[in-house]
């Protein structure tokens, strides 16, 4: 069984997965859904589940930087709580700045803009599932 790293927004989900030992994250993919039409991302991701074998999803959980819960926030709560009634184990993981780490990495490593776009979103899942196999290692 796999674990994957989810970065939700309005339109897509990026969409990483660690190495058979769980101590190394990857990108795996993009999903892309209308806006907002969180049906159609949880019969996505359901797919990719069972032809992966996931048994855990670190799902990126966007609190404001004063701690409050946004809009976000409550998106990926409510998306934990999808997931959960499909019978996955969801786990929410702080994801503040995850995307602005990307975005700086990739421009430091002079990334063009339009290729940068493409990547973001399956490169913060990878920062989130890492984090949360860090932390579960440190326990």
């Amino acid at each position: 069984m796999r674990i994957v790293g989810l970065d939700l927004g309005s339109k897509t989900c990026g969409v990483a997965m660690c190495d058979p030992s769980e101590f190394l994250a990857s990108p795996l993919t993009t999903l892309r859904f209308e806006e907002n039409n969180f049906d159609e991302a949880l019969l996505m991701l359901d797919e990719l589940a069972k032809e992966h074998q996931i048994s855990l999803m670190a799902l990126g959980y966007p609190k404001h930087m004063n701690n409050d819960v946004g809009e976000s926030a409550k998106r990926s709560e409510a998306f934990q709580r999808a997931l959960e009634a499909k019978g996955y184990e969801v786990v929410l993981i702080d994801e503040r700045l995850t995307s602005k780490q990307v975005n700086d990495a990739m421009r430091f490593g002079k990334v063009k803009k339009e290729k940068r776009k493409a990547q973001v979103d399956e490169l913060a899942a990878t920062l989130i599932l890492q984090t949360y196999l860090d932390q579960r290692r440190s326990r």
